[in-house]
């Protein structure tokens, strides 16, 4: 999967917002690409909004879909949580 650093998503209401590409994967098992974005904006507890959508570059325009397993999201989640370990053993 080829991609920037951000990419631009439209929002059911039709807006448009950058959002910043925190991680982006192709697996072999599934056969599909992920990414895991972040449009900077916190929920209630401070903590910054992620996102994890299946990335279609299939076509003329790239697509974000819906992850549809819970392995998918597993495995997802895993990625996150070695994400977060290795930025915190970077950190000591």
């Amino acid at each position: 999967m080829n991609y920037d650093s951000t990419i631009d998503v439209t929002r059911e209401d039709g807006t448009c917002v950058e959002c910043d590409i925190i991680a982006a994967f192709d697996c072999e098992t599934t056969g599909k690409s992920y990414i895991i974005y972040t449009d900077r904006e916190l929920d209630e507890n401070g903590n910054t909004r992620l996102y994890a959508s299946v990335y279609d570059d299939s076509e003329d325009v790239a697509k974000l879909l819906e992850i549809e397993s819970e392995e998918e999201w597993q495995m997802v989640d895993e990625l996150l949580d070695q994400m977060i370990d290795a930025a915190y053993n970077d950190e000591e």
